[in-house]
């Protein structure tokens, strides 16, 4: 059928339209090289990160990504369309900053526990940085226990960190469930009897909950290897000197979860929350929190 009517036109236009929530998932999983994490990362539905990135394949005609069972690679053609994506976004951010009058400037101290860094961090800073490029941004990546010593200290102005296990400070980001973990030969038997567990330092807000759980369900253990790190206690994992826990979120390819066959305790949920100073610039802090949330839809499953 020729499309050369002005109505036919309009259909064509329509169907080759693309939605910015789309580009950012599609730019997202380019990124992490994984759905379902994405899915978290977002807080969407794996099955709308998965129809987000159809949409963009539909639009450009093309395959765009690369499919395996460890994950998802860009395909030549993905990695043009990822860089057309990322432009648009960034000129899109820019200008709702322009025009909302906000034109921030200044230096803003954020922490970031190790944790979320890894996937979260680059996508929330490539949005905030897009849309305020007059703000310096100075980081420190640190366990949750010493972010809040931070804060509390005014060392820092904005924390992302986990909240104490029964406090509602801060403004909440999403939960996730805490997982036992263990590398593929991990059988569940000890031969002393003790389980073995590779740590987080004291300053790891969960650590305290597994080791009470533990010591409720009577379960004798020792702590083997402790790092300040998640690659540290993921590396420790793998070579055997233990299991551990580590939010759901976080566990690499390399890593499996504990089937719940071995008898080890539940977990409550960890939460995730923005912490601010009482001295923080309250602009720049309020549209970081503003970008977090945005970019971290929260997680309504738990």
């Amino acid at each position: 059928m020729e499309l050369s009517d002005p109505y036919n036109r309009k259909i064509r236009s329509r169907d080759l339209a693309i939605d910015l929530d789309v580009l950012r998932s599609f730019v997202a999983v380019a990124e992490l090289g994984n759905v379902t994490r994405t899915a978290h990362v977002l807080g969407k539905a794996q099955s709308t990160i998965s129809t987000h990135i159809r949409r963009v394949e539909e639009v450009y005609g093309c395959s765009a990504f690369l499919r395996s069972k460890s994950g998802v690679a860009l395909s030549e053609q993905g990695a043009v369309i990822r860089e057309v994506a990322e432009r648009i976004l960034q000129l899109h951010d820019f200008a709702r900053a322009e025009i909302g009058g906000r034109g921030l400037a200044g230096r803003l101290r954020i922490g970031i526990m190790d944790d979320f860094a890894i996937d979260h961090l680059p996508i929330v800073l490539r949005r905030f940085a897009a849309g305020h490029p007059g703000v310096r941004l100075d980081l420190r990546m640190a366990l949750s226990g010493e972010l809040h010593e931070a804060i509390e200290a005014r060392d820092l102005d904005v924390a992302v960190a986990r909240r104490p296990f029964g406090e509602r400070g801060g403004y909440e980001i999403c939960r996730e469930h805490l997982c036992w973990v263990s590398n593929a030969t991990w059988n569940g038997i000890d031969a002393d009897g003790v389980l073995p567990l590779v740590m987080f330092p004291s300053a790891c807000l969960y650590r305290g909950h597994v080791t009470d759980a533990l010591e409720a369900a009577r379960r004798p253990w020792r702590i083997t290897c402790t790092s300040g790190s998640l690659a540290g206690v993921c590396a420790a994992t793998f070579a055997g000197f233990g299991i551990t826990v580590l939010a759901e979120s976080t566990i690499p390819a390399t890593l499996r979860k504990v089937p719940e066959s071995a008898g080890l305790p539940s977990l409550s949920p960890t939460e995730i929350a923005i912490f601010v100073s009482r001295d923080a610039p309250k602009d720049l802090s309020t549209a970081l929190i503003e970008e977090v949330r945005a970019t971290m839809r929260p997680v309504e499953s738990l």
